[in-house]
């Protein structure tokens, strides 16, 4: 289902460039919780690059994955099915009925296509003329550099998407980048899934907890930074303009919200569950906040629609 009607009266004349349609850079985070973007109410400065692709965009008050986990998350996403329908019902599940997906349309329409993944790369993700899978650290940085690099030789029009894992375990620090761990802090709490899993079993205490949440924070804040050079590397070559940038992710992730759990996987709650959307293309996309329900995968037919 495309949510065109509701974007209707803030949608402006459709952008041209010669006789192609604008371009697509599609951003999805792995394991991004709407509510920890500043966008969304969060008071810790994390995401200032995401809050201003929002504050010149469309956002969506209330998204929703419908699978927790990255993989039938984003094959949702890809396809429009849900998972009973597309197949992959949970990580390492392959697509093995070809549903069709969005590259494959926007391939069949011309466009120039890659992926650049953090994650699931090993997915039959059908229609990309290159998949550039990212298995090294720092994941999401050297994916920026990738992206970057792609989008410098780009012929118009193209589809990029870029997946970022930063915010997904293990939580690490980052070098130049704003962390929010306490100096005091001198717990086991190191953002390794063996210390959370510790933390879960034993019903740790609140102050464990914070230093988890410091830690996702952290990495929520570098990746903000990647998708800012990103989002730079747009500006830079003249691209905004003719480029409709979607940001959003596979699911969000559980922070002690419920019980001692800092998972995402069997979680249906709004942690998991609620996801960042934000649709961006100035001078044809008026910026706005759409309080309505939708999910991933109504996502591919509003960009389609829009494209």
């Amino acid at each position: 289902m495309s949510l065109l009607l509701l974007l209707a009266c803030t949608t402006g004349p459709p952008a041209v460039s010669g006789t192609a349609g604008p371009n697509l850079l599609l951003i999805t985070v792995d394991t991004l919780r709407a509510d920890h973007l500043g966008a969304y109410g969060y008071k810790r400065n994390t995401t200032p690059e995401m809050d201003r692709l929002a504050k010149k965009g469309i956002r969506f008050t209330d998204a929703y994955t419908p699978r927790g986990l990255t993989w039938p998350a984003l094959a949702s996403l890809m396809t429009g099915l849900y998972p009973v329908q597309h197949g992959v019902r949970t990580n390492a599940m392959l697509l093995t009925d070809a549903p069709t997906t969005l590259a494959e349309v926007l391939t069949g329409q011309g466009y120039k296509s890659a992926a650049v993944l953090t994650n699931s790369f090993d997915q039959h993700w059908e229609g990309f003329s290159k998949v550039i899978p990212i298995d090294r650290d720092p994941r999401d940085g050297v994916a920026a550099a990738q992206a970057m690099a792609w989008l410098s030789t780009a012929k118009a029009p193209f589809f990029l998407w870029v997946h970022l894992v930063a915010p997904h375990d293990p939580w690490v620090e980052h070098e130049g980048t704003k962390n929010f761990q306490s100096w005091f802090y001198r717990g086991p709490m190191n953002g390794s899934v063996s210390a959370r899993t510790r933390w879960m079993l034993t019903r740790g205490n609140q102050e464990d907890l914070q230093a988890a949440i410091d830690l996702y924070d952290g990495e929520v804040a570098y990746t903000d930074a990647m998708i800012g050079e990103i989002l730079g590397k747009l500006d830079d070559l003249d691209l905004q303009k003719s480029t409709l940038v979607a940001l959003t992710a596979d699911h969000g992730e559980e922070l002690g919200d419920h019980g001692h759990f800092l998972h995402h996987q069997a979680s249906p709650w709004e942690g998991v569950a609620r996801v960042p959307l934000i649709l961006s293309q100035p001078g044809v996309l008026s910026p706005g906040v759409l309080d309505v329900a939708t999910d991933l995968l109504d996502v591919g037919p509003t960009l389609l629609e829009l494209l």
